[in-house]
């Protein structure tokens, strides 16, 4: 409840606010101040308007188009697609508590730090010392206006996975299927973050019909004969890899 500190002629000059009604309004505040979005835009973006121009296609001529807008997918090895995994979760979104406060000194807080060492994918910057505020604060304005290949090399030239997180990595998932993980990022892409910010594409550009009506029935006409349940599993693969590469 709030409490309200009234003056002589009965005009509110002050509230008095319970401090975890306090906290909130800070933290809501904060980050409806950040301007960077909290999903790659960018590349969604792109995404749609290639799917706008051969949308009208048969099946097999918009295959040929979308494996051919996808072809550098074929030259990635399994270290590239962990960063694409990466690139479509909170890992570099997460506003912490300290930054609310702090922001200048996020250096010297232990929450920051251990953020990127004592997960599953514990990450560096590229000499192998630890990833500094300024470097986070880079990336995470990044995430919502470049490609994913901006992204790829972004991450090349500035950071990296330890050695032991990509070996577990490689464990857990055995190996990697260049055309499959494409179709899982795809799937992702279109069923769960398009979804999810649906009404921010659509201020800016013009969502396809078929996505907004049934995009999983879309998926699995184009990419798996129609079949509903590769469609389910794909998403699922997806975003377990994404939740792993983030928790």
């Amino acid at each position: 409840m709030i409490s309200y500190v009234v003056d002589e002629d009965g005009n509110k000059t002050y509230a008095l606010v319970p401090i975890n009604v306090w906290e909130k309004l800070k933290t809501d505040n904060y980050v409806t101040s950040m301007t960077e979005k909290d999903y790659p835009e960018y590349h969604l973006l792109n995404t749609i308007n290639f799917l706008g121009s051969i949308n009208r296609n048969s099946v097999d001529s918009w295959k040929k188009f979308y494996e051919g807008y996808f072809e550098y997918y074929n030259k990635l090895d399994v270290v590239d697609f962990i960063i694409l995994y990466l690139f479509r979760s909170d890992k570099f979104l997460v506003v912490f508590d300290e930054e609310i406060e702090h922001a200048d000194r996020m250096n010297e807080y232990d929450s920051f730090h251990e953020h990127f060492t004592i997960h599953s994918m514990q990450i560096t910057k590229k000499d192998g010392t630890r990833i500094d505020w300024k470097l986070y604060t880079t990336i995470r304005e990044k995430i919502g206006t470049i490609s994913e290949q901006e992204f790829l090399t972004l991450f090349h030239s500035k950071l990296k996975f330890t050695d032991e997180s990509i070996e577990n990595f490689k464990h857990r998932y055995k190996r990697v299927h260049r055309s499959a993980e494409r179709d899982r990022l795809f799937v992702y892409d279109l069923s769960i973050l398009l979804m999810n910010n649906l009404e921010d594409i659509q201020k800016k550009e013009r969502v396809l019909d078929e996505l907004q009506n049934d995009v999983s029935q879309y998926l699995a006409n184009n990419l798996y004969n129609g079949n509903l349940s590769q469609v389910y599993r794909a998403k699922k693969e997806a975003q377990e890899k994404i939740e792993y590469v983030s928790m």
